[in-house]
């Protein structure tokens, strides 16, 4: 087996850079705008939802950890599944492809809600605008987009915990009484739902060749991203589900908004949920750039939007993901694009899990040591194939079509790749 031949990057990431990237991609857009979707699907046992899932994501981020340590290569989930796999792993980089440009689109309508809440402004145009400026900045390449996400984050994250501490005044226990009004069969939809909260640490490996001693940060990163996104999820969770009662909630994409009750609060809250979502866009628009990057470097996609500016950026590729999440943004509601890109995410990680298991019975000879194992192993890994595949049948059924015809797509531009007729428009590389 033969790893992956990466270009040399600059790298110019740190640990701490990387773990803002990291958790500003994950506390964000998912929180503010599923949060009352999830509450008003399982009532206040949402709390629960959250916790499940973070106990998935701490797993399935042990297995990032192990995989990019392994080797540091640009793209992410595709390129570690693409190591165990080889060229089959081109379905799983073309999903994630997905997951992430959905994720993109996701945050710019997440933004346009709160955006245009209570105005006749149309969200659509909001989230068609928002997504074209954050297409620019990620054009000015990678160095700009951590340096906006450090300062992101950061705000974030000190705003999150005073929402927290002041939100917990308004706690009534009981909302508690009835943990599950629905039944406890409503818990399986809302914990597939807000699976989408957690899956931004994963971004940290997609600019993997452009960390510092990424072999040490990138472990380190990703656990403790998923560690403080779930400390923050969770407890901000519990404090909203004990001061706001499911049953009035009017509007869940933006119920957030009713969880304090004074002007000011909510002022704040909506500042903080701007912060966040912009964000996620950040870094989902970058995540997504990479993934096609990746496709096109290993001739799945034109060679076109593997080439880089002089500032390391993928133009073309950031210009492709851009209207393809422009596409999605007009093919229906915020909940029902955090579907597709949870169908595609719970996909890849079971994936990722899974190369695991391939590589530790196939060590890759040109590899003297494993930085970073798995712990648990191989249980840990059975665990993280198992549980993201049981939430799919629980999503929305238009995310289960639009991922279907996505891979049908995926399938003719495989067969494509292998023909030699599409050989020069492909620009294929040749493969050891």
């Amino acid at each position: 087996m033969v790893l992956i031949k990466e270009r040399e990057f600059n790298k110019t990431i740190g640990f701490f850079g990387l773990l803002m990237l990291g958790v500003g991609a994950t506390v964000g857009a998912g929180i503010f705008v599923l949060l009352g979707e999830a509450t008003v699907l399982t009532g206040p046992s949402v709390v629960i939802a959250f916790v499940i899932n973070f106990i998935i994501a701490i797993v399935i981020a042990t297995h990032y950890a192990e995989m990019a340590s392994l080797s540091p290569v640009e793209g992410g989930g595709y390129s570690f599944i693409e190591e165990a796999f080889g060229s089959s792993a081109y379905y799983i980089g073309w999903l994630i492809w997905l997951g992430n440009i959905a994720y993109a689109g996701f945050c710019s309508v997440a933004f346009a809600l709160y955006v245009t809440n209570g105005t006749s402004i149309s969200p659509f145009l909001v989230a068609i605008a928002t997504l074209a400026i954050f297409s620019v900045v990620n054009l000015t390449g990678i160095r700009s987009v951590i340096e906006i996400e450090k300062l992101l984050t950061v705000v974030l994250i000190v705003i999150f915990c005073v929402f927290t501490v002041r939100g917990a005044s308004f706690f009534d226990l009981s909302n508690f009484s009835n943990i599950f009004p629905n039944g406890v069969l409503a818990l399986l939809p809302a914990t597939s739902l807000v699976f989408l909260c957690y899956v931004g640490f994963e971004t940290i490996t997609t600019i993997s060749a452009e960390v510092k001693n990424p072999t040490k940060n990138i472990p380190k990163a990703l656990i403790w991203s998923v560690i403080i996104s779930g400390a923050l999820y969770i407890s901000f969770s519990l404090v909203f589900a004990g001061a706001v009662d499911h049953s009035a909630i009017t509007n869940p994409d933006t119920a957030l908004l009713q969880f304090f009750r004074t002007d000011i609060m909510r002022l704040a809250l909506f500042a903080a949920a701007l912060f966040a979502i912009l964000s996620s866009l950040n870094i989902g628009l970058m995540a997504a750039s990479r993934n096609a990057y990746a496709l096109a470097r290993d001739g799945f996609l034109p060679n076109v939007f593997s080439k880089l500016s002089k500032k390391d950026s993928p133009v073309y590729a950031i210009v492709l993901s851009s209207v393809v999440a422009m596409l999605l943004i007009f093919s229906g509601t915020a909940t029902s694009i955090a579907s597709v890109s949870n169908f595609s995410y719970m996909l890849v990680v079971s994936m990722v899990c899974m190369s695991v298991i391939t590589l530790r019975r196939k060590p890759v000879k040109t590899v003297m040591k494993r930085f970073y194992k798995v712990p648990l192993y191989p249980y840990s890994s059975y665990f993280g194939i198992v549980a993201p595949l049981l939430l799919i049948p629980f999503l929305d059924q238009s995310a289960l079509l639009i991922g279907a015809i996505w891979l049908v797509i995926g399938f003719f531009f495989y067969n494509a790749w292998r023909s030699e007729a599409f050989k020069q428009i492909l620009g294929r590389p040749k493969r050891k």
